[in-house]
């Protein structure tokens, strides 16, 4: 979360929130209270103000999570199957017995990996606007529009927050098959329907 007398940025997980956390940081000088806060974090004095995030399509922010943890990192390379089982299906004992091997510090971080993986990003995106029934954002943007919605905020707040943006990828689409879109769209259910997501937008 970014925040002045002005405004207030939620930064919601795999929606280019650290990008633009670091801009905030190096053009204006503003820090992040603390990364994933939500509107129930805030102060009242705070609900005055102009809150705003971004928001992605959940198939394709479910993947990102596995991207970036279990591709090209020392993490135990899970298939996007076993991370949906992690973190949805309660497969950690059994992804466990496959992938918990190797030195006595190997084993740690496996577990400790493991572990972190059934809780990273696992509350829905509409959460982190919402305080009891009600949705408290003044604007929720898509990050499908990331560079246009930027150049918006940036004339709203009186900062430029302007930046080169990359085209939204639909990579995401595939690494799922039956069973992963079945959960993702389960779990995702109220964010698929406030947000008007589908799996194909």
């Amino acid at each position: 979360m970014i925040k002045n007398d002005k405004f207030v940025y939620i930064h919601v997980p795999r929606t280019g929130g650290c990008t633009v956390e670091d801009l905030f940081e190096e053009r204006h000088g503003l820090t992040y209270t603390k990364q994933h806060d939500t509107v129930r974090d805030l102060e009242e004095k705070d609900y005055g103000k102009f809150i705003f995030g971004f928001v992605r399509n959940p198939y394709a922010q479910e993947y990102s999570c596995w991207a970036l943890h279990c591709v090209n990192t020392d993490w135990p390379q899970l298939t996007y199957e076993e991370w949906i089982r992690l973190r949805f299906d309660n497969a950690i004992d059994e992804l466990r017995d496959k992938y918990v091997t190797g030195t006595k510090e190997r084993k740690k971080h496996v577990n400790d990996c493991l572990d972190y993986g059934t809780r990273f990003c696992i509350r829905g995106q509409r959460d982190f606007f919402q305080k009891g029934d009600v949705i408290l954002a003044s604007k929720i943007y898509r990050f499908e529009e990331l560079k246009e919605s930027w150049d918006e905020i940036s004339d709203r707040i009186g900062l430029d927050m302007k930046f080169e943006t990359w085209p939204a990828s639909d990579k995401y689409k595939q690494f799922y098959n039956e069973y992963t879109y079945d959960m993702v769209t389960k779990v995702r259910c109220r964010d698929l329907q406030t947000f008007n997501y589908s799996f194909d937008a």
